[in-house]
């Protein structure tokens, strides 16, 4: 039996941390755009990021550790 077969890709789709994850679209910023909320460092032009439903942008490694352990938004925690 392959991997990929054992997997429950219906209860996996209800786990919030794997909708947020697979939901975030990983981009290279085009501009400056503030800071990161996580590392408080700029997000400048060149970098990987991960950008979430809500719209909130994030370096590409700050929100994949982010959601080893939260599962939400880092600016929007009730959403």
């Amino acid at each position: 039996m392959e991997l990929m077969d054992q997997i429950d890709f219906d209860v996996l789709a209800t786990n919030p941390v794997f909708q947020l994850a697979t939901c975030c679209l990983d981009d290279v910023l085009a501009r400056d755009a503030g800071e990161c909320v996580i590392c408080l460092e700029e997000l400048q032009q060149g970098d990987t990021i991960a950008r979430l439903p809500c719209l909130c942008i994030y370096h590409k490694s700050c929100i994949d550790s982010w959601f080893e352990i939260n599962r939400s938004c880092p600016e929007h925690p009730s959403d």
